[in-house]
């Protein structure tokens, strides 16, 4: 099977185009269009399939946590001390890539959040560092395991062996 993460429609509404886009060998970034029956209800969505055998790492990110100069050590110290706050998806990618010096191909917004205090309401693992294991939002969560596979696991299920989660 594929990962795929994307947009979700309602029932009544069905796919009427679709554009496929290659973004490295293995993921594939694809734009939905919607409507219903009546052609009333339109709407557009993003889906990116990932292929299992797909070179390519996942990485979470908040703001401030990723920044010039930071090691995994410095990251990992300061990690419980984050504040929560609000920052543009594309702006924590070039602050990772300036961290690290890692390349970010594709970047997606991952949870919901809280709108008074911009808290993230479910899981935030990164580079094994838990940032929160709680909230309000006890759903499951995506997670990058310490061996490099992946998985969807029950709120509250141990997160010993992960490596990054949304």
């Amino acid at each position: 099977d594929y990962l795929r993460f994307g947009y979700v429609t309602s029932e009544a509404q069905a796919i009427v185009a679709q554009q496929n886009c290659l973004v490295t060998t293995g993921v594939t970034e694809s734009t939905l269009k919607f409507n219903d029956e009546a052609q009333s209800n339109p709407a557009v969505g993003f889906l990116t399939t990932i292929d299992p055998d797909a070179e390519v790492t996942f990485k979470a990110s908040y703001s401030g946590y990723y920044a010039a100069g930071s090691t995994a050590e410095s990251r990992a110290e300061s990690a419980s001390k984050l504040p929560w706050k609000l920052e543009r998806t594309t702006s924590q990618a070039a602050a990772y890539e300036t961290a690290t010096g890692g390349k970010v191909l594709l970047a997606t917004n991952a949870d919901f959040y809280n709108v008074d205090t911009y808290q993230p309401l479910g899981y935030l693992i990164m580079e094994g560092n838990v940032l929160q294991s709680y909230g309000s939002r006890q759903q499951p969560y995506f997670a990058v395991l310490k061996d490099g596979s992946f998985a969807i696991r029950d709120f509250g299920a141990s997160t010993a062996d992960v490596e990054e989660a949304v």
